[in-house]
């Protein structure tokens, strides 16, 4: 099998158009407040130069909730977390259904009653998810008919607590962190054109806490709103990948050798090896964003003039394996400095 694998390098720079003077509040006659541009945008996971072969849904919005109490014999501090049982059908899930990204604990952040600083962000959340220790979280999603062929992940930006994953009711991977993206293959799992229910479980960072050892801690939090926090409290994406892909790229510039290192790793999720030619390039990335307060956050860039060509070379991808391979170009052409805080090295990657 054969496969052409471009990798795109795009170097950022600090231009910008001129700022756009905008009027963001308008006041209705019942004194409502509407802010008339677009909250908190995004250009998502996958970027307009991915795009033709990378495909992916944001699964942000409403989910459904379900509370699950503590059994009466655990005992916080003693290392050992409650099992977490799978969700009970019916009355079970909760009236009030929660709002992905955010903790369900949120509206406890903090909290001065009124008398400081606050995160009662969501008024609509029940008095008592601020003292639930493990959750469940529900959505049903249809896979789209399209995506025959390729490899279908789920992707969490970031989820607080330990983390289970099941697809219609089969477990599919877990995780425990409360910062780190993680991804669950879930290809052999779904099929195209077919609705399939999501269910994720998380239990609480604090459950695993071990009040006998030096540090009672076993997840670097780092801030108390790390500790704090349960659930899911970022964005969520439903992907597909072609099955040969660049999966992650590392870039290193080493500046005192004037040399730009990058490394990238392959994958190949098919039964036969994977011949692949990488190449790419390093291109001006412009800023066409605004800079007053309301078009600044706008995703709205271009790719400029070329900076540096990565030669082409072959790389051999073993069946359903992957790969990492290092391309060091042996000079660098332009540097960030402080004169221009907005240069920095990215790497979008595609296929032709």
């Amino acid at each position: 099998m054969k496969k052409n694998l471009i990798l795109l390098c795009s170097l950022l720079t600090g231009l910008t158009l001129q700022p756009i003077q905008t009027n963001a509040q308008t006041v209705t006659n019942d004194q409502k407040l509407f802010y008339p541009y677009s909250f908190a945008p995004s250009e998502g996971l996958v970027n307009k130069t991915e795009k033709e072969h990378r495909q992916e849904i944001c699964l942000n919005g409403y989910w459904d909730f379900q509370p699950v109490s503590l059994p009466k014999e655990y005992k916080q501090g003693k290392g050992v977390a409650p099992q977490l049982s799978l969700p009970k059908d019916g009355n079970g899930w909760s009236k009030t259904r929660i709002k992905i990204p955010s903790p369900w604990n949120i509206n406890s952040f903090g909290y001065r009653d009124l008398e400081g600083p606050d995160h009662r962000n969501y008024p609509s959340y029940p008095k008592e998810w601020e003292q639930v220790k493990m959750a469940w979280m529900k959505k049903n999603i249809t896979i789209p008919a399209n995506w025959t062929g390729q490899q279908i992940k789920l992707y969490f930006e970031a989820v607080a607590g330990y983390s289970e994953i099941y697809i219609n009711q089969e477990k599919v991977g877990e995780n425990f962190d409360l910062f780190l993206p993680f991804s669950v293959d879930i290809t052999d799992k779904v099929t195209p054109g077919e609705t399939v229910e999501i269910l994720v479980g998380v239990r609480s960072q604090s459950l695993f806490e071990d009040n006998s050892t030096i540090g009672r801690r076993i997840v670097p939090g780092g801030s108390m709103w790390g500790y704090h926090i349960n659930g899911i409290w970022q964005d969520v994406y439903l992907l597909a990948l072609p099955k040969v892909h660049i999966e992650d790229v590392y870039i290193k510039p080493l500046v005192a050798k004037n040399t730009l290192e990058i490394e990238v790793t392959l994958q190949n999720k098919t039964d036969r090896k994977a011949d692949i030619q990488l190449q790419g390039n390093v291109r001006e990335w412009i800023n066409c964003a605004g800079t007053d307060i309301n078009s600044a956050p706008v995703p709205a860039w271009t790719l400029g003039t070329e900076a540096l060509q990565v030669a082409p070379f072959k790389v051999t991808v073993a069946p359903n394996a992957s790969q990492k391979v290092t391309y060091k170009s042996p000079s660098m052409k332009t540097y960030w400095n402080t004169g221009l805080p907005n240069n920095r090295i990215c790497m979008p990657c595609y296929f032709p």
